[in-house]
Order: C-alpha cells, then sequence, then structure tokens
C-alpha cells in the first residue's frame, strides 16, 4: 500500500511543477509583450511631436518675407 502512495504522490509533485514552470513562463512573455508595447506605444508619440515641429518650421519658411520687392509688393 506503502508503494501505491508513493507513486501516486510522485506523480502530483511531477504535474505541479509543469505547472508552475508553466506559469512562470506565460508570466515572462507576458511582461515581454507589455515592455514591447511600452516602447511602441511611447515612440508614435514622439513622431507626433517631431511632425508637429517639422510642419511649424516649414510654415514659418513658407511667411517668411525678403527684402526683395515686385512693384510695391515684398516677395515671400
Amino acid at each position: 500500500m506503502k508503494n501505491i502512495l508513493e507513486k501516486f504522490c510522485s506523480k502530483n509533485k511531477n504535474g505541479q511543477e509543469e505547472i508552475v514552470g508553466f506559469v512562470v513562463i506565460v508570466v515572462i512573455v507576458s511582461v515581454i509583450i507589455l515592455v514591447l508595447l511600452s516602447f511602441i506605444l511611447t515612440n508614435t508619440d514622439e513622431n507626433v511631436v517631431e511632425s508637429y515641429e517639422v510642419e511649424s518650421f516649414i510654415q514659418s519658411m513658407l511667411q517668411y518675407t525678403t527684402s526683395c520687392e515686385n512693384q510695391l509688393e515684398f516677395l515671400s
């Protein structure tokens, strides 16, 4: 009888160890995914700011008035 109990307990331990290992793998993968998502989401915000800065620079350059005149009007 003791031999049967030892085999049963041994199978239980192996199953629990496999479940713990699986949970550890799932946690590690989910943490990696969260880190990657945070990098992706923060990079898109910076691109929007850079695009806004470039657009503002282009608009300011287009509005610059030169000292050249064409029939009493300044050329842009």
